[in-house]
C-alpha cells in the first residue's frame, strides 16, 4: 500500500503530517458535486464527483502512488502482465471480507466487470471493460484477463469504479436501488454509510472491522454538499468545514492567499467548449468541421482566463498542459486566429448555414463570465449566439448527458494518471453512448489505441502528440484552459493522502480541533 508523502506547509503538498484525534472525532468535508447514490455503476468515482465518498465505503483493488506514478495493489496482492500487456493476472489478498461476512473473491471482481461492461450499462467505464476479451477465474483469489488489444495501464481502471467491489449476494438481495442508498453490508471499505440526505450531506462512520493497515482514527466523515464555489470557500475559511474541494481558479487563489494548506492537481481541458456534432439525434451546426474550426480559432484563451478567473487559471488550447510529464516539445493546440475563423465561418454560410448557434452554461459566477467572453468572441467573427446560462450545474449537466445542446461549457478534466480512460469517456470511438459530442474518426481511434497500449511515458507522449495533430484538424471540441483542482484543509487536519483524479484517502488522517 502506497504511503503518504508528508506536507511541509508549502501549500501544494501531497499530504499532511502526523497528528491526533479522538474516537468520536468528525471531519467535515465540503464537496462540489452531490453523490447521487452509492452504486458505482451509476455514478462518478473521481474526486470532483463522489470519489472520496465511494472510495471510503468500498475501498479499491488498486491505488495510485503519486511518488512513483504507478498504480499499486490495495485489496489486490498483485496485478501482473505478460510481455506484451495483452494478458494480466490478478491475485487478491487473502482474508478480506465484506461487511456481510462473505469473503472478497474473484467472483466479486467478475461481477463488477460484468456490470460495468453489460450491453445496457450506463457505466462511464464500459469502454474499458470492452477491452477485455475473456476472463478466467482460476481460484477464489486468482483470475486472468485476456485483452483484445494491449493496454499498458490496465490495472489503473481498478483504482476507479470497477475496482470498488460489491458483495454479489448482498447486491442481488437488495437490488440496485436499495443498495445505492446504503451499500454498507455489501462493501469492504474503511467506512460505512450512517446517513444519506439527498441534496444535503452524506455521513460515514468508521468500520471497526476494516481489513486494512491504516489507523483510521477519524470516527465520522461528513461530506457536505455546497454547490456554490464561493459559499463553500466562505464556509471553509470560517472554519465551518475542515476540508473542501475547489475547482474555480480565482477561489483556489484566494484560499491559497488566506493562507490555507492545499493540494492541487491539474485536469487537462477543464474549461472547454463542448461542440455537438450531432449526438442526441439532431443535426447541429457543429457537424460542419469549418464551424468547429471557426469556433476554436475565434477564442483567445488568455483573454478568457483573465475575465473568468482574473488571470489565475491555466489558459491553453492544447490537450496536455506543459506542466505535465506527458507534455512534449511542439505539442500545441489550435491558434487564436480571428481572420481564419471569419473565413471558415463565411465558407459555411455560403453553403447555407445561417450562423445561429446556442451556447449553454451553468450559472456559477466564473462560468457566467467565461460564457459571456466566449459569446463575445464568437459574435465578433460573425456567429449569431444565443446564450443560456441560468441553469444550476445539476440542471445544466442534463443537457450534455442527453445531447440537447449546440455548444456547452464543459470540464473534460483529463487526469494525468488515467489519460486514455478519461479521453475514452468523452471522445469514445466505439459507441455513441461513449461520446459526449458524437465525434467519430478512425485516425483518432488509432491514436487512442496507441495511448491505451503505451507502457512508458515516452510512448504516451508520442500517442498524445499524434492525438493533438488529429485534434487540430478535426476540432472535436475547443479547449480554453486547463484547471487546477484544489483540496484544502484547515489547521488540525493532518495525514490525508492524495491520489489520482483528486481523490483523498483517510487511512492515516487525524483531526484535532
Amino acid at each position: 500500500m502506497a504511503s503518504a508523502i508528508t506536507a511541509c506547509g508549502s501549500g501544494d503538498d501531497d499530504g499532511a503530517t502526523a497528528g491526533a484525534c479522538g474516537p468520536t472525532s468528525e471531519l467535515r468535508f465540503g464537496v462540489h458535486t452531490e453523490v447521487r447514490g452509492f452504486d458505482v455503476v451509476n455514478g462518478g468515482t473521481v474526486g470532483v464527483a463522489g470519489g472520496h465518498e465511494r472510495s471510503a465505503v468500498f475501498d479499491t483493488l488498486m491505488e495510485y502512488d503519486a511518488g512513483t506514478g504507478d498504480f499499486v495493489p490495495r485489496m489486490a496482492e498483485s496485478f501482473e502482465p505478460n510481455e506484451d500487456y495483452t494478458e494480466w493476472t490478478l491475485t487478491l489478498r487473502d482474508g478480506i471480507t465484506f461487511n456481510s461476512g462473505n469473503p472478497v473473491t474473484t467472483e466479486a471482481v467478475k461481477f463488477s466487470v460484468d456490470r460495468h461492461g453489460a450491453d445496457d450499462t450506463v457505466s462511464l467505464f464500459k469502454a474499458q471493460m470492452d477491452v477485455i476479451e475473456s476472463m478466467e477465474v482460476t481460484s477464489d483469489l486468482e483470475m486472468s484477463f485476456r485483452l483484445k488489444d494491449a493496454q499498458g495501464d490496465f490495472p489503473a481502471v481498478f483504482a476507479t469504479a470497477p475496482g470498488m467491489l460489491a458483495d454479489p449476494a448482498v447486491f442481488e438481495e437488495a437490488g440496485p436501488e436499495e443498495f445505492g442508498v446504503d451499500p454498507s453490508a455489501g462493501a469492504a471499505g474503511p467506512y460505512k454509510v450512517a446517513s444519506y440526505t439527498q441534496g444535503e450531506e452524506v455521513v460515514l462512520t468508521r468500520n471497526e472491522d476494516y481489513w486494512g493497515e491504516g489507523e483510521f482514527c477519524i470516527g465520522t466523515l461528513r461530506f457536505v454538499y455546497v454547490e456554490d464555489e464561493e459559499a463553500r470557500r466562505d464556509s471553509f475559511l470560517n472554519g465551518e468545514l475542515d476540508m473542501a474541494y475547489f475547482n474555480d481558479a480565482s477561489v483556489i487563489d484566494a484560499v491559497r492567499r488566506a493562507p490555507r494548506e492545499m493540494h492541487t492537481s491539474i485536469g487537462w481541458g477543464a474549461a472547454t467548449v463542448l461542440i455537438n456534432h450531432g449526438t442526441g439525434g439532431v443535426d447541429r451546426p457543429g457537424k460542419d468541421v469549418r464551424v468547429r474550426k471557426a469556433i476554436a480559432h475565434a477564442l483567445d484563451p488568455e483573454v478568457i482566463d483573465d475575465r473568468a478567473t482574473g488571470g489565475t487559471g491555466v489558459p491553453s488550447t492544447a490537450l496536455v498542459t506543459d506542466e505535465s510529464i506527458l507534455w512534449s516539445e511542439g505539442l500545441e493546440g489550435p491558434a487564436h486566429d480571428p481572420a481564419e475563423a471569419s473565413s471558415l465561418l463565411a465558407q459555411a454560410k455560403a453553403d447555407g448555414y445561417d450562423g445561429k448557434i446556442t451556447l449553454s452554461c451553468d450559472n456559477a459566477p466564473a462560468k457566467v463570465e467565461w460564457a459571456l467572453t466566449v459569446e463575445a468572441m464568437l459574435e465578433k467573427i460573425g456567429f449569431d449566439v444565443t446564450l443560456e446560462n441560468s441553469r444550476s450545474l445539476t440542471d445544466h449537466r442534463e443537457l450534455f448527458f442527453t445531447g440537447n445542446y449546440d455548444l456547452s461549457c464543459f470540464a473534460m478534466s483529463v487526469d494525468e494518471s488515467l489519460p486514455w480512460v478519461t479521453f475514452q469517456t468523452t471522445l469514445g470511438q466505439d459507441t455513441v453512448a461513449q461520446s459526449r459530442v458524437g465525434y467519430r474518426s478512425p485516425a483518432m481511434g488509432r491514436a487512442m489505441d496507441e495511448l491505451r497500449a503505451a507502457g512508458t511515458v515516452e510512448e504516451r507522449q508520442a500517442a498524445l502528440f499524434e492525438m493533438q495533430a488529429i485534434w487540430n484538424e478535426d476540432v472535436p471540441m475547443a479547449i480554453t484552459a486547463h484547471g487546477r483542482q484544489g483540496l484544502a484543509w484547515n489547521e488540525g487536519v493532518e495525514g490525508v493522502q492524495f491520489r489520482h483524479a483528486g481523490i483523498s484517502l483517510f487511512d492515516d488522517a487525524t483531526i484535532d480541533r
